[in-house]
């Protein structure tokens, strides 16, 4: 008899079906958190703010569809993490999907370039304001096709630019190298290591 992974029920297990977003935004806001119970303590988040380029910091607070006011008007982003909080964070990251099936999507990009130039406003003093573009795309084209329309990544040019690319495959590296070492390692985040390898990463 096969076991499906959980994460293929509660989220999606490819590309071109229905792939639950909400449920993934979810999902990473629990790794998140260090005191819900799924043993890996600030390891997600750590890691994650490692990746945007922000110093890790003990104090940080997550919310779902976080409401942004943008150039274009109330905006809200999928997922938002901010250092120390969201109502005053010296540094925060955005997160907002581009699935593989709208990657050419006008109304996507015009929001993003929205979320983009919202983070860029207030990078000033020392901030750090993100954004990660998050993919369940594999294919290895995915990142300059992004770049065509916001511009260089954060891992082209550190300087100037706010947004990178975020696969769903990296995020399960940083489970796996959060239970690297446990004795009885978590067996909910054990599939979701094994569900996100199913998502790439890009070449």
């Amino acid at each position: 008899m096969t076991t499906s992974n959980i994460f293929d029920v509660v989220i999606g297990s490819g590309q071109r079906e229905a792939f639950r977003w909400d449920a993934l935004w979810r999902t990473w806001s629990w790794l998140c958190s260090p005191g819900d119970g799924h043993g890996i303590g600030a390891s997600f988040v750590d890691q994650m703010a490692g990746y945007a380029g922000i110093q890790p910091a003990p104090d940080f607070a997550t919310k779902v569809e976080f409401q942004i006011r943008s150039e274009l008007g109330s905006q809200w982003v999928d997922l938002a993490v901010g250092f120390p909080n969201l109502e005053a964070p010296r540094s925060m990251i955005c997160f907002e999907d581009v699935g593989a099936m709208r990657l050419n999507d006008k109304r996507k990009r015009t929001n993003l370039l929205g979320y983009l130039n919202w983070t860029r406003q207030r990078a000033i003093d020392g901030r750090k304001y993100r954004l990660f573009v998050v993919t369940n795309s594999v294919d290895p084209t995915v990142e300059t096709a992004i770049a065509n329309y916001l511009g260089p990544s954060l891992a082209e040019n550190a300087e100037q630019a706010a947004w990178k690319l975020l696969t769903i495959s990296r995020t399960g590296e940083w489970v796996a190298n959060a239970l690297n070492g446990q004795s009885v390692p978590n067996p909910v985040l054990s599939e979701y290591v094994a569900w996100a390898a199913k998502f790439g990463p890009p070449a």
